[in-house]
């Protein structure tokens, strides 16, 4: 099973993730990439040298094998 879910989120001045939401995907894959984004640390945008906050999307990609 293979699915890329696309996340909306923030980055706030600290660089850390807040209000992330799921834009599309496939429903299976919708807990695991809201986890997956929370966990990101990011460098903050900056802007007159000041560091802000900015909205982003990223899609996760997932791959399920089933080797059994």
């Amino acid at each position: 099973m293979t699915g890329t879910v696309f996340v909306e989120f923030k980055v706030d001045r600290n660089g850390l993730v807040t209000d992330a939401r799921v834009v599309r995907g496939p429903a299976i894959f919708h807990d695991a990439a809201l986890s997956a984004i929370l966990q990101f640390t990011f460098k903050p945008a900056i802007q007159n040298d000041k560091p802000v906050s900015v909205r982003m999307t990223k899609p996760i990609r997932f791959r399920l094998n089933n080797s059994q």
